[in-house]
């Protein structure tokens, strides 16, 4: 597996969450405007995981990528948990189908190779 994915996802994750910490730490003083920073944050999110589909997930859909994928994102949402935001919710909505048709390419692309296995088996006895 290329580390090159991951190292785009953990850099990219890290500079977009890293300002929606620093925003989030700056508002919090001022609970009246929470609603509209989860706005933001959720906005700011989707920004982010769609370069994600576009340059990992599409690109490289294999299941340690994927894995790995969603464990980085993960735990980039668990830091945003220690300062009052849980965008996991958001992390599952908007990426979970991009994920299931990535693993349902995969299974096929697996099954598909099972078969030409067994028809070259076939053929050779």
């Amino acid at each position: 597996m290329s580390e090159e994915p991951l190292s785009y996802v953990r850099q990219l994750s890290q500079q977009f969450l890293d300002v929606i910490s620093d925003v989030v730490k700056e508002f919090l003083m001022q609970p009246e405007h929470f609603s509209l920073i989860l706005h933001w944050c959720s906005g700011e999110l989707s920004v982010m995981l769609s370069l994600i589909r576009k340059h990992v997930i599409e690109v490289a859909p294999t299941m340690a990528v994927l894995a790995h994928t969603w464990r980085i994102l993960m735990m980039h949402c668990d830091n945003l948990i220690t300062v009052g935001v849980d965008l996991s919710f958001e992390v599952h909505r908007l990426l979970a189908p991009s994920l299931k048709i990535a693993i349902e390419t995969n299974f096929s692309n697996i099954i598909e190779s099972v078969r030409l296995r067994v028809s070259v088996s076939f053929t050779i006895s």
